[in-house]
């Protein structure tokens, strides 16, 4: 499991990890990644130290290199409790990995339940945890998620998005007469 986020309130680390001894439960290898700084960090490596995850917990700190870590991956994890376009759900995709996202702003542009990944409501631990699991253990379904974001992601695309806002501009400047 992979989750690049700053360690901030906003981004809910906890959440993920107070969810992670079901997920290890079900999965007793599995590795929750979290890149990032921030002012929580210790607080977060505290926490799975006290829930006794901390040997299924990596904190890499801020990277460069984000990439890599998407290829390595299997799942991209995000509890945030809200979010612009967010960057990180969009490198995810574009190294095909399936999305496991809370349902706000943002990330519900991206991820639409069941096709490229899962959705779960802010505090829903069940469905967070259930849509883990599931794609942790199902294969066929991750490969089938990870190809639609590699389709999906081209929307996102420079070219795609200059384009799009042309025609915004284009509207307004007609609009005014010019």
């Amino acid at each position: 499991l992979l989750y690049t986020a700053q360690f901030i309130a906003r981004k809910n680390h906890t959440f993920i990890i107070e969810s992670l001894p079901e997920i290890v439960k079900a999965i007793p290898n599995v590795k929750l990644v979290l890149v990032g700084n921030g002012i929580l960090l210790d607080e977060m490596k505290s926490l799975s130290s006290r829930l006794g995850v901390n040997r299924n917990v990596v904190f890499m700190g801020g990277r460069s290199d984000v990439e890599k870590f998407c290829q390595m991956a299997d799942v991209y994890v995000s509890a945030s409790f809200f979010e612009g376009l967010c960057i990180s759900n969009l490198e995810a995709m574009a190294c095909g990995l399936p999305l496991v996202l809370s349902d706000v702003r943002g990330q519900n542009d991206v991820c639409v339940d069941g096709r490229n990944g899962y959705l779960f409501r802010i505090g829903d631990k069940r469905k967070f945890v259930d849509s883990v699991i599931s794609l942790c253990k199902d294969e066929g379904l991750r490969k089938q998620m990870s190809s639609t974001n590699l389709d999906d992601v081209k929307a996102f695309s420079l070219e795609n998005s200059l384009n799009a806002m042309a025609k915004i501009y284009n509207q307004i400047f007609k609009g005014i007469g010019l």
